[in-house]
């Protein structure tokens, strides 16, 4: 089933944390949001996202914040690398 408005939601490629001198220092908290799913036709609401600071260290698409990221096979997503 598609998202609100039937269209489905987008595909974002995961996000990639790296050291920086060996160091990742990354903020992240947890909270819950509305997200559109491609597999329900409203925004679910008391969803599980997560938000994210980087403290040292830099991250695939140059961000240092990012908030509402949640978990989801279509979606974006947070992937460390040392």
């Amino acid at each position: 089933m598609p998202g609100p408005e039937g269209t489905p939601v987008a595909y974002q490629e995961p996000l990639t944390l790296s050291s920086e001198n060996g160091v990742l220092e990354v903020r992240l908290s947890a909270h819950q949001g509305t997200v559109d799913l491609d597999t329900v036709s409203e925004p679910v609401s008391g969803f599980l996202v997560f938000g994210y600071e980087v403290l040292q260290g830099t991250s695939s698409d140059g961000s240092t914040t990012g908030d509402h990221v949640y978990r989801h096979r279509r979606c974006a997503s947070i992937r460390v690398s040392a």
